[in-house]
């Protein structure tokens, strides 16, 4: 999983340097978020990802 959410995220970055739109800055925010809680394995930080 934690790789996945990487590779769309290297993805992603590469879109936003092509087309920069708010849309695909707020899914690559959404998608750094994801990422940080699978690192950080902190449950504050996972419980705010399930609200």
């Amino acid at each position: 999983m934690k790789e996945q959410i990487e590779e769309v995220t290297k993805r992603l970055e590469i879109e936003i340097n092509r087309t920069p739109t708010g849309k695909l800055r707020e899914l690559l925010c959404d998608a750094n978020i994801l990422l940080q809680a699978l690192n950080s394995g902190n449950d504050s930080t996972s419980k705010q990802i399930d609200d």
